[in-house]
């Protein structure tokens, strides 16, 4: 059973397109890996998986109560925390699902 289905998945920002008609189907264990060069929309795709952005057109469907996580590249970081506080804090409710 696919966890998420992607089908014609269209995003751009002015002129610039980044994705046009990306379409893919992710399995309950499939491991996958996505690699580009910089600028190519790696990331919009992510926040698009996450709920965080949305897709100019195309559809995406999710097993009913799949959570999507995602940190982003550039986070806001509290100086007065310690890299271990910062993990635990974005993290933890992952850790409390696998338990």
């Amino acid at each position: 059973m696919n966890v998420i289905d992607a089908s014609d998945l269209c995003k751009s920002y002015g002129p610039t397109c980044l994705m046009d008609g990306v379409g893919f189907a992710l399995g309950e264990n499939d491991r996958v890996g996505i690699v580009g060069r910089n600028g190519c929309g790696k990331s919009t795709l992510f926040r698009i998986l996450a709920g965080l952005e949305s897709e100019d057109s195309g559809t995406i469907a999710r097993k009913k109560g799949l959570t999507v996580g995602f940190l982003s590249q550039r986070p806001s970081l509290d100086p007065d925390k310690s890299v271990r506080q910062i993990l635990e804090e974005h993290l933890g409710e992952a850790q409390q699902m696998l338990k």
